[in-house]
């Protein structure tokens, strides 16, 4: 099958062809996509999203959500902050926790305060222990991602409540999933929506070590469920269901321009090939064209409106001057004239 057609489905599978109407549409979604990060640069405190995946405010629901405690936040791949489904944390705890190791006096310290004290926030923490904050906060981090403390992230305020992870959790089975059977679950979704894939990428989106993923591979290649398939004289993985896709007109891609932040799902899975192709960049945001990031945003990222030193892509001479109306409308959404300006476009002085 032609990579484009495979792209299209893609598109499609995330949703950036056929943007999402319901809010139960938009939930099986973000449960493949999970763990889901804020957008990257928002304000702190800021709900995750899947921009432009949904036809309505998905930052509002999912603010919503979390209020609620139905969508959790934690610290999983390598550390990073992303929201789960709460009923799901068994399987991200299983696949990212991190184990703490021999405590030092102060990380034994927070911890046994919290235990005996807590809820407290980090000001609390302070006032308590005479420690500072930039003391305090690495090691709150540092229990978070050992599944030790939680977060209480409800809304956008500063001030958050930790806790202790098994009491705020009593129900939870930590040892229900073995940690390659969670990073297995997470390669299946990995791959359904990105249709084919390779173990860099899969290593960019976990932010796992690379063992562990050829792990789980040989144990669903072992199943059946994947399947290693050259394409244009690359080897890629693919669902085995998926080997089974035929070429239709549903395969077929209308032209299009999306801008997406660095912590995007789709921005991850191919962060190792983005990094290698815009290297020595400050990139904001990439540009994906026609389903490929072609493109990246470069700029110095500040508090306020940003200013857009160049659009760099790479397109021929031709295709950039013929795209780029629809390039330029694409990034103003994100960087909108007067309060920002695009500078160049392309190495061109606008």
């Amino acid at each position: 099958m032609r990579r484009k057609a495979l792209i299209a489905e893609m598109m499609k599978r995330q949703c950036l062809s056929n943007q999402i109407g319901t809010k139960e549409d938009y939930k099986k979604l973000f449960k493949k996509m999970q763990p889901v990060a804020p957008r990257y640069f928002s304000r702190p405190g800021e709900a995750p999203s899947l921009v432009h995946r949904a036809k309505f405010d998905d930052i509002a629901l999912n603010d919503d959500l979390r209020g609620k405690r139905m969508i959790v936040k934690g610290r999983f791949q390598g550390g990073s902050v992303g929201y789960v489904y709460a009923e799901n944390m068994e399987l991200y705890m299983a696949a990212f926790k991190k184990d703490m190791g021999i405590m030092t006096f102060e990380e034994a310290r927070i911890l046994d305060i919290l235990k005996q004290e807590g809820p407290l926030t980090s000001k609390q923490l302070k006032e308590m222990t005479g420690m500072l904050n930039k003391e305090i906060m690495p090691i709150l981090h540092k229990l978070q991602k050992a599944f030790m403390v939680y977060e209480d992230q409800i809304d956008d305020d500063w001030e958050r409540g930790w806790y202790v992870f098994e009491n705020e959790w009593q129900g939870i089975t930590p040892n229900r999933y073995t940690k390659t059977d969670a990073i297995s679950k997470m390669i299946m979704d990995f791959l359904y929506l990105n249709v084919f894939g390779t173990i860099d990428g899969m290593k960019s989106w976990l932010r796992l070590p690379k063992r562990d993923i050829k792990e789980a591979i040989a144990d669903l290649e072992k199943n059946k469920v994947i399947t290693s398939v050259a394409l244009e004289d690359s080897v890629y993985w693919m669902r085995s269901v998926d080997l089974n896709l035929k070429e239709s007109d549903d395969m077929t891609m209308e032209p299009s321009v999306y801008v997406f932040h660095r912590s995007d799902f789709l921005v991850k899975s191919q962060e190792h090939n983005l990094k290698e192709n815009f290297k020595g960049l400050e990139v904001l945001q990439y540009i994906l064209i026609d389903g490929e990031f072609k493109g990246a945003i470069t700029g110095h990222w500040r508090q306020g409106p940003h200013d857009v030193e160049d659009i760099v892509l790479n397109l021929n001479d031709e295709e950039s001057a013929k795209r780029k109306d629809e390039i330029l409308a694409a990034v103003s959404i994100f960087y909108e004239p007067p309060f920002s300006h695009i500078k160049k476009y392309n190495g061109k002085e606008i």
